[in-house]
């Protein structure tokens, strides 16, 4: 007859079913202490460093996503969860603007491509699954790279996470720092940055238009309102106030603090990346070809990170969904066209800046696939009454 090898080291003169009742009372103890022994709470009492208690966060996170999905826990999948958010890894596709140049349009249609957004975290605002603000934003950069790539954890399974932030632009230093102090550098070679370029003084009156929204109808971060649209009567600026009060100070690069740089001196911000990354590494992207030929800029894209021309999610949509999204009222207020004052305010500070932009591009060519020459910025239209597009006129 066979015998179980614990039962035949017992002591002598004790019973089996002693033994038996006392290995029941252990696998018992052991099944509801357990947990105790892997919460945050005991990790933290037992001074077990920070990623082991992270860990611990996020593999219960999953179990209750899956217990809030299925109405019951699933083992398997929940392991799964557990492994997936401890392997952390930076994106291999960095869109680092222009803002107010496409970026989101890009953004979403890579997205449709499978190309992995960043996962955002229960106290994070839902914009962060296209852009984390990690490089532009002090308090969440100096949480360290760690806090960076877990926001990309998830996307163990794609080939390519992308951070869509379109102010990285003008970070290239804290990226550098960034990706040569992870995993040995080994990201430095392998990460695809992308940046779309638009007419600088369009863009300025299409970022005026956005943050001014903002402060008349969703008050959203009031300081910010407050700081770049509104004037000390709590009112916001016209387009031309903002020019004068806010835009033509920042081109000012010896007094205006990084943040607060105006985004339109793309030959500053470019010239700082050449010099950290290798150039075949950089695709700089028109977005007049964007709007005007969108399909061709898609497959410069395609190209660039080497994407299948056959799994591609079709058009990219350039179109601003900010009319289709807001209604009447808040439209009204978007102004189409600046003072013809003001454009030509714009167009003597920016010329020498684009011009700086051309020759930077003449002198540094980039990949294959990417326009040569660049194709020159051609000024908007003013006008000499300003209207907003109700018709009215802003004073």
């Amino acid at each position: 007859m066979l015998r179980s090898p614990l039962l035949a080291v017992r002591p002598p003169n004790v019973p089996v079913a002693v033994i038996v009742y006392f290995m029941a009372i252990n696998i018992l103890l052991s099944t509801l202490y357990l947990p105790h022994l892997l919460s945050s709470d005991h990790l933290e009492s037992t001074g077990l460093p920070d990623r082991l208690r992270m860990q611990d966060h996020h593999s219960r996170s999953g179990l209750h996503r899956q217990r809030s999905r299925n109405g019951h826990e699933n083992t398997a999948i929940n392991d799964q969860e557990a492994i997936r958010y401890t392997n952390p890894r930076l994106p291999e596709i960095l869109l680092i603007g222009a803002q107010k140049a496409g970026s989101t349009s890009l953004a979403n249609w890579l997205h449709r491509y499978g190309i992995c957004s960043p996962r955002v975290f229960d106290d994070e605002p839902k914009f962060y699954r296209k852009e984390v603000h990690y490089f532009d934003n002090d308090d969440r950069y100096s949480n360290g790279a760690t806090f960076y790539a877990e926001r990309f954890a998830h996307c163990h399974a794609s080939s390519f996470a992308m951070d869509a932030t379109p102010a990285t632009m003008m970070y290239a230093d804290r990226v550098r720092r960034t990706y040569e102090g992870w995993d040995g550098g080994s990201m430095m070679d392998k990460v695809k940055i992308i940046a779309l370029l638009r007419e600088p003084s369009a863009r300025e009156l299409s970022w005026y238009n956005h943050i001014s929204f903002q402060c008349r109808f969703r008050q959203r971060d009031h300081s910010h309102c407050y700081n770049d649209t509104t004037n000390g009567r709590s009112s916001i600026r016209s387009y031309s106030e903002y020019v004068d009060q806010v835009t033509l100070p920042s081109l000012d690069v010896t007094m205006t603090p990084r943040s607060d740089l105006c985004r339109g001196q793309y030959a500053r911000f470019l010239k700082e990346w050449m010099q950290y990354f290798r150039r075949n590494q950089i695709l700089i992207l028109s977005y007049d070809e964007l709007v005007q030929n969108d399909q061709a800029l898609a497959q410069r894209v395609q190209s660039f990170l080497g994407l299948d021309p056959l799994g591609s999610p079709g058009r990219v949509d350039s179109k601003n969904t900010m009319e289709n999204k807001y209604n009447t009222t808040e439209i009204k207020y978007k102004v189409r066209q600046p003072l013809c004052e003001t454009q030509r305010k714009l167009e003597f500070e920016f010329e020498r800046l684009n011009e700086a932009l051309y020759e930077l591009l003449e002198q540094n060519q980039g990949p294959d696939m990417e326009q040569k020459p660049f194709p020159r910025f051609v000024s908007p239209n003013c006008t000499d009454v300003l209207r907003s597009m109700s018709g009215l006129r802003e004073y």
